[in-house]
Protein backbone atom coordinates (compact mmCIF):
# COMPACT_ATOMS: atom_id res chain seq x y z
CA UNK A 1 0.00 0.00 0.00
CA UNK A 2 1.41 3.47 -1.04
CA UNK A 3 1.93 6.19 1.48
CA UNK A 4 -0.61 8.06 -0.39
CA UNK A 5 -3.31 4.98 -0.12
CA UNK A 6 -2.47 4.51 3.56
CA UNK A 7 -2.74 8.45 4.82
CA UNK A 8 -6.48 8.78 4.19
CA UNK A 9 -7.37 5.45 6.16
CA UNK A 10 -5.27 6.43 8.64
CA UNK A 11 -7.17 9.75 8.82
CA UNK A 12 -10.49 7.91 8.42
CA UNK A 13 -9.14 5.35 11.66
CA UNK A 14 -8.08 9.16 13.76
CA UNK A 15 -11.68 10.53 13.07
CA UNK A 16 -13.55 7.15 14.34
CA UNK A 17 -11.57 6.71 16.95
CA UNK A 18 -11.98 10.40 18.23
CA UNK A 19 -15.74 9.88 17.72
CA UNK A 20 -15.33 6.63 19.82
CA UNK A 21 -13.91 8.19 22.66
CA UNK A 22 -15.23 11.85 22.50
CA UNK A 23 -19.11 12.52 24.68
CA UNK A 24 -21.88 10.40 23.45
CA UNK A 25 -25.69 9.86 24.47
CA UNK A 26 -26.36 7.80 26.97
CA UNK A 27 -30.42 7.98 26.96
CA UNK A 28 -31.78 8.57 23.54
CA UNK A 29 -34.92 10.25 23.39
CA UNK A 30 -35.33 10.54 19.48
CA UNK A 31 -38.42 8.44 18.95
CA UNK A 32 -40.12 10.53 21.71
CA UNK A 33 -41.92 13.34 20.41
CA UNK A 34 -40.44 16.96 21.67
CA UNK A 35 -43.71 17.75 23.51
CA UNK A 36 -44.17 14.68 25.85
CA UNK A 37 -40.37 15.02 26.88
CA UNK A 38 -41.57 17.96 28.42
CA UNK A 39 -44.85 16.79 29.47
CA UNK A 40 -43.74 14.19 31.35
CA UNK A 41 -40.99 15.75 32.84
CA UNK A 42 -38.58 13.37 31.67
CA UNK A 43 -35.70 15.17 32.08
CA UNK A 44 -36.34 15.88 35.69
CA UNK A 45 -36.47 19.63 35.47
CA UNK A 46 -39.70 20.92 37.07
CA UNK A 47 -38.40 20.35 40.69
CA UNK A 48 -35.62 22.92 39.33
CA UNK A 49 -37.78 25.71 37.62
CA UNK A 50 -39.96 25.22 40.64
CA UNK A 51 -36.60 26.10 42.89
CA UNK A 52 -35.60 28.98 40.73
CA UNK A 53 -39.08 30.19 40.66
CA UNK A 54 -39.49 30.19 44.19
CA UNK A 55 -36.76 32.54 44.85
CA UNK A 56 -35.01 29.52 47.10
CA UNK A 57 -31.89 30.35 48.63
CA UNK A 58 -28.77 30.13 46.38
CA UNK A 59 -31.53 28.85 43.54
CA UNK A 60 -29.69 30.74 40.49
CA UNK A 61 -29.88 29.00 36.49
CA UNK A 62 -27.40 29.63 33.85
CA UNK A 63 -26.46 33.18 33.15
CA UNK A 64 -26.46 34.36 29.24
CA UNK A 65 -23.40 36.00 28.66
CA UNK A 66 -23.31 36.08 24.76
CA UNK A 67 -26.08 36.10 22.32
CA UNK A 68 -26.25 36.39 18.49
CA UNK A 69 -29.29 36.22 16.78
CA UNK A 70 -30.50 36.20 13.38
CA UNK A 71 -33.66 36.78 11.35
CA UNK A 72 -35.52 40.46 10.56
CA UNK A 73 -37.69 41.41 13.03
CA UNK A 74 -38.37 38.94 15.73
CA UNK A 75 -35.41 36.81 15.67
CA UNK A 76 -36.08 33.28 13.94
CA UNK A 77 -32.34 31.66 15.59
CA UNK A 78 -29.12 32.31 16.98
CA UNK A 79 -26.10 31.37 19.01
CA UNK A 80 -26.35 31.58 22.98
CA UNK A 81 -23.58 31.12 25.24
CA UNK A 82 -24.69 29.77 28.37
CA UNK A 83 -22.71 30.01 31.71
CA UNK A 84 -23.25 27.58 34.69
CA UNK A 85 -21.47 29.58 37.88
CA UNK A 86 -23.63 29.14 40.79
CA UNK A 87 -23.43 25.58 42.77
CA UNK A 88 -27.31 25.29 42.22
CA UNK A 89 -26.79 25.71 38.77
CA UNK A 90 -23.35 23.79 37.87
CA UNK A 91 -25.07 20.43 40.30
CA UNK A 92 -28.15 20.54 38.17
CA UNK A 93 -26.28 20.64 34.96
CA UNK A 94 -24.03 17.80 36.08
CA UNK A 95 -26.81 15.40 36.91
CA UNK A 96 -28.44 16.33 33.39
CA UNK A 97 -25.21 15.58 31.81
CA UNK A 98 -24.48 12.23 33.61
CA UNK A 99 -28.11 11.13 33.22
CA UNK A 100 -27.96 11.64 29.33
CA UNK A 101 -24.69 11.84 27.98
CA UNK A 102 -21.64 8.83 28.42
CA UNK A 103 -17.71 9.70 28.43
CA UNK A 104 -18.04 13.13 30.30
CA UNK A 105 -14.39 14.42 30.34
CA UNK A 106 -12.78 14.30 34.11
CA UNK A 107 -12.56 17.95 33.65
CA UNK A 108 -16.68 18.10 33.35
CA UNK A 109 -16.84 16.00 35.78
CA UNK A 110 -14.40 18.04 38.19
CA UNK A 111 -15.47 21.85 37.19
CA UNK A 112 -17.22 24.31 40.07
CA UNK A 113 -18.19 26.31 36.74
CA UNK A 114 -18.99 25.20 33.23
CA UNK A 115 -20.59 26.75 30.45
CA UNK A 116 -22.61 25.85 26.99
CA UNK A 117 -22.67 27.24 24.09
CA UNK A 118 -25.44 26.36 21.65
CA UNK A 119 -27.45 27.24 18.24
CA UNK A 120 -31.29 27.57 18.47
CA UNK A 121 -33.80 28.36 16.78
CA UNK A 122 -37.63 29.30 16.89
CA UNK A 123 -40.44 26.91 16.96
CA UNK A 124 -43.87 28.21 17.82
CA UNK A 125 -42.40 31.02 20.05
CA UNK A 126 -39.96 28.59 21.88
CA UNK A 127 -36.70 28.30 21.35
CA UNK A 128 -35.01 25.31 21.35
CA UNK A 129 -31.14 24.15 20.45
CA UNK A 130 -31.20 22.89 16.56
CA UNK A 131 -31.48 19.34 16.23
CA UNK A 132 -28.86 17.41 14.53
CA UNK A 133 -25.90 19.76 15.50
CA UNK A 134 -23.56 19.46 18.40
CA UNK A 135 -23.05 22.00 21.35
CA UNK A 136 -20.20 23.13 22.60
CA UNK A 137 -19.13 22.65 26.51
CA UNK A 138 -16.63 24.12 28.15
CA UNK A 139 -14.63 23.75 31.10
CA UNK A 140 -10.98 24.94 32.79
CA UNK A 141 -10.41 26.35 29.45
CA UNK A 142 -11.11 22.81 27.21
CA UNK A 143 -13.82 22.02 24.85
CA UNK A 144 -16.05 19.23 24.10
CA UNK A 145 -18.74 18.61 21.32
CA UNK A 146 -21.88 17.58 22.93
CA UNK A 147 -24.20 15.47 21.11
CA UNK A 148 -27.84 16.76 20.55
CA UNK A 149 -30.35 15.90 23.15
CA UNK A 150 -33.46 17.60 23.82
CA UNK A 151 -33.15 17.60 27.53
CA UNK A 152 -30.46 20.26 26.98
CA UNK A 153 -33.33 22.57 25.34
CA UNK A 154 -35.65 21.67 28.09
CA UNK A 155 -32.72 22.90 30.92
CA UNK A 156 -31.78 25.76 28.83
CA UNK A 157 -34.97 27.42 27.41
CA UNK A 158 -37.75 25.47 29.43
CA UNK A 159 -38.72 27.81 32.33
CA UNK A 160 -42.17 29.13 30.35
CA UNK A 161 -42.96 25.83 29.01
CA UNK A 162 -42.74 23.85 32.51
CA UNK A 163 -44.62 27.14 34.14
CA UNK A 164 -46.96 26.30 31.86
CA UNK A 165 -46.70 22.46 32.68
CA UNK A 166 -47.66 23.44 36.49
CA UNK A 167 -50.63 24.98 35.63
CA UNK A 168 -51.70 22.50 33.03
CA UNK A 169 -51.60 19.40 35.42
CA UNK A 170 -52.54 21.52 38.47
CA UNK A 171 -49.26 21.66 40.10
CA UNK A 172 -48.87 23.14 43.43
CA UNK A 173 -47.33 26.82 43.02
CA UNK A 174 -43.69 26.62 44.51
CA UNK A 175 -44.16 28.86 47.62
CA UNK A 176 -42.23 32.59 47.10
CA UNK A 177 -39.45 32.44 49.62
CA UNK A 178 -39.70 35.95 51.78
CA UNK A 179 -37.02 37.70 53.13
CA UNK A 180 -37.05 39.79 56.11
CA UNK A 181 -34.11 42.56 54.31
CA UNK A 182 -37.00 42.56 51.61
CA UNK A 183 -39.27 46.16 52.68
CA UNK A 184 -42.81 44.77 53.58
CA UNK A 185 -41.82 41.51 53.61
CA UNK A 186 -42.08 41.43 49.40
CA UNK A 187 -40.68 38.53 48.10
CA UNK A 188 -36.72 39.13 47.48
CA UNK A 189 -36.16 39.78 43.62
CA UNK A 190 -33.99 37.39 41.10
CA UNK A 191 -32.23 38.04 37.85
CA UNK A 192 -31.41 34.67 37.41
CA UNK A 193 -34.71 32.94 35.83
CA UNK A 194 -33.12 29.99 33.66
CA UNK A 195 -34.16 30.06 30.03
CA UNK A 196 -36.79 32.54 30.00
CA UNK A 197 -37.81 33.06 26.74
CA UNK A 198 -37.58 35.73 24.63
CA UNK A 199 -40.38 38.34 24.08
Amino acid sequence: MSPFTRAPLVAVSLAALAAACGIGVRRDLSAVRIGRIGYDDMCELQAHFDAIDSQQRGAKGPRLVLSSAAGRGRATGGRDLWAFESPFAVARLKRVLRRNWKRLPAEVRRARRLAIEVEWVDRAGIQRVVTGKNAELRAGGESWALPYHPCLSELLYGAPLYRQRRVTLGLPEPPLRLRSDTPHGRPHSSAADAGTARD
